[in-house]
Formats: C-alpha cells, sequence, structure tokens
C-alpha cells in the first residue's frame, strides 16, 4: 500500500508527500529493528540469569563435596607426617597410632574432585559463555576450567609415581582383610598393622613413604587446594551478581 501511495505521489510530482512517506517507511524500519533489538536484549538478559541460577545451584552442590575430599586428603597427609616423624626420629617410637597406620597404607591413594558443572560444559562447548555480562564471572570460570584441568594432571602426574606400600613391603604395612573403610582411600578404622621396627630399619620404605608424603603434599597444593578456592570465588561471584545472601535470593 505505501509502494502504491509513493507511486501516485510521483505521478502527480507531490514532493511534500514523497518525503512524508519516505520519513514513515524509516522511522516504521528504525522502530522495527529497536524493538527487534530489544526484545533480543531482554531474552539474553533472562536467558544471562537463567544460566547463572542453574550454575550457582550446581556450584553449592559441588563445594560440600570438595571440602570433605580436600580434608580427606589433607588428614591422610597430616597423619603421614606424624608417622614419618615417628619412624625417622632420633629415639625412633615403638609404635604408630592406628590414624598413622591407615595413613600409611593409603599414601598412594589421590581421590580425585570429579567437579560435575553440566552448565558450564554446555557453556564451554557450545561457545556461549559471552552470554553471561558479567566479565568478571566469565574470567572466573574459564580459571575455575583450568584448575579442574590441571588438578587432573597432578593427579595423574603423582599418582603415576607413588609407591604402593602394602605390595612392596608386606611385612612391614600388614593389611587388614576385614577392614571396612567408610570413606574412599582411607579408612579410619581399617585396623591394618605396621612394623615400626622394620620401617625403621628400611631406608628403602623410609625414602619412599617420604616421597609418597611430598606427592600427596603436591596434590594438595598444585591441585585440591587452588581448585577449592576457584570454586569459592566463582560462588562469591554468583552470589554477588544474583543478590544472592546466605543461600537465600534477597527479595
Amino acid at each position: 500500500m505505501i509502494l502504491r501511495r509513493v507511486i501516485d505521489h510521483f505521478r502527480k510530482q507531490e514532493w511534500t508527500a514523497i518525503f512524508l512517506d519516505f520519513v514513515i517507511v524509516v522511522v516504521g524500519v528504525f522502530i522495527g529493528i529497536q524493538v527487534a533489538n530489544w526484545n533480543d536484549a531482554r531474552q539474553e538478559r533472562s536467558l544471562d540469569r537463567s544460566y547463572m541460577l542453574r550454575l550457582h545451584d550446581e556450584v553449592q552442590a559441588a563445594e560440600q563435596p570438595m571440602a570433605e575430599i580436600a580434608r580427606e586428603q589433607e588428614t591422610i597427609a597430616r597423619f603421614l607426617s606424624q608417622a614419618i616423624a615417628r619412624i625417622t626420629g632420633a629415639p625412633s617410637a615403638e609404635s604408630l597410632s592406628r590414624d598413622e597406620c591407615d595413613a600409611i597404607f593409603a599414601s598412594h591413594i589421590y581421590r580425585p574432585l570429579l567437579l560435575t558443572l553440566p552448565t558450564l560444559d554446555e557453556l564451554l562447548s557450545s561457545g556461549r559463555a559471552s552470554i553471561l555480562r558479567d566479565n568478571d564471572l566469565r574470567g572466573a570460570l574459564a580459571r575455575l576450567s583450568q584448575r579442574e584441568a590441571a588438578t587432573r594432571n597432578t593427579a595423574s602426574y603423582v599418582a603415576s609415581g607413588a609407591y604402593v606400600l602394602p605390595h612392596l613391603y608386606p611385612e612391614m604395612v600388614r593389611v587388614n582383610p576385614e577392614m571396612t573403610a567408610d570413606r574412599f582411600g582411607f579408612a579410619p578404622f581399617g585396623g591394618h598393622e605396621c612394623a615400626i621396627a622394620l620401617m625403621t630399619g628400611s631406608k628403602a620404605f623410609r625414602n619412599d613413604l617420604i616421597d609418597n608424603r611430598y606427592r600427596m603434599d603436591a596434590y594438595i597444593r598444585e591441585g585440591l587446594g587452588p581448585e577449592r578456592l576457584q570454586l569459592m570465588e566463582v560462588h562469591r561471584l554468583l552470589d554477588r551478581t544474583l543478590n544472592i545472601q546466605h543461600g537465600k535470593e534477597a527479595a
């Protein structure tokens, strides 16, 4: 209809009417584009918030098991250090505590974090991470992904050279066949037996035990610790952006 009117105006040489028709068309196109842009922006804001809410739930769910795994590995490392001090001390101790003996048994075990954040995986695999408008949050998520990969690489590296002491020194670490472990790897009530006199007299055992302790320290220092801190930073930024306090969204 607009085109027909323009043609009629041209035939009649009604230049003012032609100009007005032109303005109407331009303004109409401009308004249409703006409305489409506003609608796209609104949808992106809605999608941005939806992704962040999903990320928040997943991060919050991951924090507790990650903290438990970190504490477990730190507990093993602490008891390993105590056991080494007893075995290498002058004079050496007469016995090891149950926790110290169980830590020796588990000194080659590195429990993986297995961080599961499906929303982050979706954003990265689809190349849509830019939909998150918060630059700090995008950077923190990228660093978390890098830290997760670094933790896996660290675990693989330290585990590849760890010594399975119960296998190498069965006369020194006698495994309880009826042990019950309520946590992966470290059995606090395993009831294993450690012959400290034989351990004290074996340079090879002491060296392998100390090597295992160094490897576990490296796993905690270079893997578990930094990844856990980065996850906490992502949680903090999500809380800030979503205006969430103490697990409850502010009204």
